[in-house]
């Protein structure tokens, strides 16, 4: 999945939400992909993943990852060895 910058996150929501004809995200897709052919091509879900973000929050930016201090890392670790069949979430 290629890393978008937050102005081409923008140029999606504008294009798939208030675009001249460019409702369908495959469209946007196309659009984008055929204007930076040399990129790794966007596909629907990325731009849907980006439309369904600006509408709940108003942004296209990724949310900060909380820090995790070194004792909580410990503690993750230790409970993955102790149970390395459990989900790792």
């Amino acid at each position: 999945m290629p890393n978008l910058t937050e102005r081409k996150r923008i140029e999606i929501s504008i294009m798939v939400e208030y675009g001249d004809k460019l409702p369908i995200h495959q469209e946007a897709c196309y659009l984008l992909n055929q204007e930076h052919p040399h990129r790794a091509p966007i596909v629907r879900s990325r731009v849907s993943k980006i439309v369904s973000k600006f509408e709940e929050t108003g942004n296209v930016r990724d949310l900060p990852r909380p820090n995790i201090d070194q004792e909580t890392k410990l503690n993750i670790l230790l409970e993955a060895e102790e149970n390395p069949h459990a989900s790792t979430r």
